[in-house]
């Protein structure tokens, strides 16, 4: 959302997000995982008020979509740190919003509603409870 004094305000930014994982445990430091992401838009985007005024949006819902498969490895170094590593992943653009696709936006090609690409995906996580817990930085 942006806002300025005196101006109405427009969102020009959201994010509707899904990620599932699927794993098979290993006696090892690893397990075998599959992993779904799902990433769209919640509503219109604009770029200015004017665009918002004008019904010109840049971004609607399921336009564009980016939904992730992969199969990999779900790598436990320790309790803070994980790794997922995918070797094999798919990453694909929908976009169902016939104007926009009729543009050719978010990679898709003018008149096209999808796009594939094949690739690999690494997620890295680390968690700690106590990384800035009770911390005081002072500054002048």
């Amino acid at each position: 959302m942006v806002i300025f004094p005196n101006t109405p305000w427009w969102k020009n930014d959201d994010r509707l997000e899904m990620t599932s994982k699927f794993s098979r445990r290993t006696p090892h430091l690893w397990d075998y995982s599959f992993l779904f992401n799902f990433r769209t838009q919640f509503t219109y985007g604009y770029y200015t008020e004017d665009d918002m005024q004008n019904q010109n949006y840049m971004d609607n819902f399921f336009a564009p979509v980016y939904p992730i498969t992969g199969f990999g490895f779900d790598i436990h170094a320790n309790d803070y740190l994980t790794a997922y590593l995918s070797p094999i992943t798919i990453k694909s653009t929908i976009v169902l919003d016939d104007s926009l696709s009729q543009v050719g936006v978010f990679g898709v090609n003018a008149g096209q509603k999808f796009r594939s690409e094949a690739g690999m995906y690494v997620n890295l996580l680390y968690r700690h409870d106590s990384l800035f817990h009770n911390k005081n930085y002072p500054y002048d």
